[in-house]
């Protein structure tokens, strides 16, 4: 009569779990065909750009903002402005019209230049808050001395029901951003009003850049890091249970 233990010998034998080499092989393999399937299955959002915000933009030294008057403005109207920068006032920039009364007759401000410091940081959306009047429209001029007028319109940001939030934002694609970074005088923002002017507005700036987040790469790479691990764990010094020395018969 057989015994139990013999048949159990037998069974372990029968069963054997495969070597340590044979194990780390088959990770290889499976390592190999299933990274570039990984890869391959990212799709384009996922490789997308990620925004990364740069705080308020930078005034350029020779920022000055004035008024444009409309065609029907007196000869003799004050339209001089008083103006609070945003470097002296925690980022938030302060216009007041000198002489409220002739609000009606602004058309634009602008003189507002940004650094090109800015835009060689990589800055690519603008976006520009409004409080205490009504905006129309924004524009970043990129006008280059001696050329064509350019500029690059900014869009009003919506809310859920689609009415105007008065926030503006602005993407800069790299035709305008090779421009900018090609000329000497700084960008400049301009403010239109469409008879919303009260005498006094608020402007808040937010910058932000965009990264691309390489996934592909990084799978590759970890793959790499596995095949080396796997490589070493399949000789015979080594094994997942640590270093193994082999003595001498």
């Amino acid at each position: 009569m057989v015994s139990k233990t013999k048949i159990k010998n037998e069974v372990k034998k029968a069963f054997r779990l495969p070597s340590n080499a044979v194990v780390m092989s088959m990770m290889a393999v499976i390592l190999v065909c299933a990274a570039p399937a990984v890869v391959s299955l990212i799709d384009d959002s996922m490789q997308s750009e990620q925004m990364i915000s740069l705080g308020s933009y930078v005034e350029a030294d020779n920022s000055s903002p004035f008024i444009t008057k409309s065609v029907d403005t007196p000869e003799d109207a004050d339209m001089t402005l008083s103006y609070i920068s945003g470097s002296t006032n925690g980022g938030t920039h302060v216009f007041t019209l000198n002489t409220p009364a002739n609000k009606t007759y602004v058309s634009i401000i602008q003189g507002l230049r940004i650094d090109n410091s800015v835009f060689d940081a990589g800055v690519s959306r603008i976006v520009l808050n409004f409080s205490g009047s009504d905006v129309d429209s924004v524009r970043l001029n990129t006008l280059i001395p001696g050329g064509a007028y350019t500029y690059v319109q900014f869009s009003e940001i919506l809310d859920a029901d689609g009415v105007g939030t008065n926030s503006f934002v602005c993407d800069l694609d790299s035709y305008s951003l090779a421009k900018i970074k090609s000329n000497d005088v700084s960008p400049m923002l301009q403010i239109y009003f469409d008879d919303g002017f009260s005498g006094v507005i608020e402007m808040t700036s937010e910058t932000y850049a965009f990264t691309t987040i390489p996934y592909g790469e990084m799978i590759i790479g970890a793959t790499g890091a596995l095949l080396l691990i796997c490589a070493i764990l399949a000789t015979p010094w080594m094994s997942t249970a640590g270093l193994t020395v082999k003595k001498r018969r």
